[in-house]
């Protein structure tokens, strides 16, 4: 016979950017995934909430929420790590004195995953953390899918310079290169219209006009907007949803990078691609269109 957990917390929500204890108590922790002896450990269940982080390059990316376990013996020896899935009961548990009180729980490793078993006290506390803990991971997994969904944004542009900046890179499409993709590097303090539109830094480049321009390379984007841009001109941007939950964006210091300093002085400015050979635009498309459109 064992105890009920002696301390017990229970949160259902999560304040974007904070980690929020779920559950936690002293419980039976089994060795070997369950098939050893069980022991009374202190586990604690934290909910990490999706976070949009900014890359060395500046370039952003979204983390997707987690769920973590954290237990030990004492506080100065705490394992924590990543919950995969949870089970309603341990299946390698097979004494009958622990039948509807046992959960189990895989966490991910580098590779693959390690199970674990676990046991209450009473069925209902068994149904509780499950319910919890289960309720948890559905509603990250909805987040995150909430996240990647896609969104596009239609402007016309009637006035020069338009007041945005492009960057080349290899367009991707479940994990195979798709031509590449013209992306807003910068938008000018001077353009908040955009902004306001919903126009927003990474966003890229999928219509002009009516030209579609996935599929198509860097250098025929290049020339198909240049060429629409001597009129009023409709260009069409896509992006992620989590591309509105992120903080303004940290400009780059100009003055530390040499290649936004050609590019806003008017020089021409080579523009790598990641794994191709570096396009070479020419001094008109590096001012354009922060600077006067030729």
């Amino acid at each position: 016979m064992f105890i009920l957990p002696t301390l017990l917390t229970f949160a259902l929500s999560a304040v974007f950017g904070e980690e929020i204890t779920v559950i936690s108590g002293d419980v039976l922790k089994f060795t070997k995934g369950g098939a050893g002896k069980p022991a009374m450990t202190h586990m604690k269940f934290t909910q990490v909430p999706g976070e949009v982080r900014q890359s060395p390059s500046e370039m952003y990316e979204y983390i997707p929420g987690h769920l973590t376990v954290e237990f030990g013996k004492n506080p100065d020896e705490v394992t924590r790590m990543e919950v995969a899935e949870v089970f309603s009961a341990a299946k390698s548990v097979e004494n009958m004195i622990y039948d509807g009180k046992t959960m189990g729980f895989d966490v991910k490793l580098e590779r693959g995953v390690k199970p674990f078993a676990i046991a209450f006290s009473k069925v209902e506390t068994q149904k509780m953390w499950f319910s919890v803990l289960s309720n948890v991971l559905s509603s990250i997994a909805k987040d995150t899918e909430e996240m990647g969904k896609s969104y596009t944004v239609e402007y016309t542009f009637e006035k020069r310079p338009l007041g945005v900046r492009f960057m080349a890179m290899p367009n991707m499409e479940d994990g195979e290169r798709v031509g590449d993709a013209l992306v807003i590097e910068k938008i000018s303090d001077e353009h908040k219209d955009l902004v306001a539109a919903g126009i927003v830094r990474q966003m890229k480049l999928v219509k002009c006009g009516e030209i579609e321009m996935i599929g198509l390379s860097s250098e025929e984007q290049q020339q198909i907007v240049m060429e629409k841009s001597k009129e009023t001109m409709t260009l069409t941007f896509e992006g992620q949803n989590w591309m509105k939950l992120r903080t303004p964006s940290t400009r780059r210091r100009v003055e530390d990078d040499a290649v936004s300093q050609r590019l806003l002085m008017g020089e021409g400015a080579d523009v790598k691609l990641a794994g191709t050979p570096a396009v070479a635009f020419p001094s008109h498309w590096g001012v354009w269109p922060m600077g006067k459109l030729n």
